[in-house]
């Protein structure tokens, strides 16, 4: 995946903490060189992913700072019952 150079520190966080926080929630491998993405795993751990990733991207380009808390927040979004979208959910005021 390839991310708008203007939005890869938001979406990578301050000393990649943002980063960290994505690869710890996540069963697939985020590899990130310049502002490509590269998700490896399973099918399923790599649709997940490319989800989440996609999301970030949205809340970061929507001018909402990320942590790695809401990070976390977001994947447990995707990974659960309930039927939102982490970047609708994040940046609503």
């Amino acid at each position: 995946m390839t991310v708008p150079p203007d939005l890869v520190v938001g979406l990578l966080g301050s000393a990649d903490e943002n980063l960290r926080a994505l690869e710890d929630s996540l069963t697939a491998d985020v590899h990130v060189r310049g502002n490509t993405v590269t998700l490896t795993g399973s099918g399923a751990d790599v649709a997940l992913a490319e989800r989440a990733v996609a999301e970030l991207i949205a809340v970061v380009a929507g001018g909402q700072a990320l942590s790695p808390d809401s990070v976390r927040r977001s994947v447990a979004m995707l990974t659960g019952a309930e039927d939102a979208s982490p970047a609708e959910v994040l940046t609503l005021d």
